[in-house]
């Protein structure tokens, strides 16, 4: 729940030539609830090496009516996004609104649960944190190829297979096989 309240702060001055508070200063502070969002990620699970879409939807619940004036994410090592469509911010209490982008996916990423972290600022606030987005990177097929004869005779044909392996924790499609 949106909640508001004062916080208030004393600062004091001590120098050596008077004994006591030399000045004092009273600050009052106004103590607000962070902005309050949810958001929806469209992913399908992200494959080291690949670009792959995404859909970002934010909608702005704040109890207090205050509008999302700018949203900043913060990717995960490994992951970046570009191509983004759309804007999210001003976002108006009560409103959504989508954006989609292109995520890139380092070769080298790790598999596992990825979170990109998500920060909304508003009229005099900055710094609200949103929810996460949850980018699950599978490990990628792992291909070996095998001779069926060993040694390949001089003239003769040696007939090769190509063994795939899913270490993932889902199944994957197999579009195309191509040799180069």
């Amino acid at each position: 729940a949106a909640r508001r309240g004062e916080a208030g702060l004393e600062v004091r001055l001590y120098t050596s030539a008077q004994e006591g508070a030399a000045q004092r200063l009273h600050l009052a502070l106004e103590v607000m609830a962070p902005l309050q969002a949810t958001v929806v990620a469209e992913a399908t699970s992200l494959l080291p090496g690949q670009r792959a879409p995404m859909r970002i939807d934010v909608h702005n619940q704040d109890e207090l009516g205050r509008t999302i004036e700018a949203i900043r994410w913060v990717w995960p090592e490994g992951i970046e996004a570009s191509g983004v469509t759309g804007r999210l911010a001003p976002l108006p209490a009560g409103q959504s609104a989508t954006v989609t982008a292109q995520l890139s996916v380092a070769a080298a990423a790790e598999a596992g649960d990825l979170v990109a972290r998500g920060e909304a600022a508003g009229a005099g606030m900055a710094g609200s944190p949103l929810p996460g987005i949850i980018l699950r990177v599978v490990p990628g097929l792992q291909v070996s190829l095998e001779a069926s004869a060993q040694p390949a005779e001089v003239g003769g044909l040696t007939e090769f297979g190509y063994m795939v392996r899913n270490p993932g924790p889902e199944a994957l499609d197999i579009e195309a096989v191509t040799v180069d």
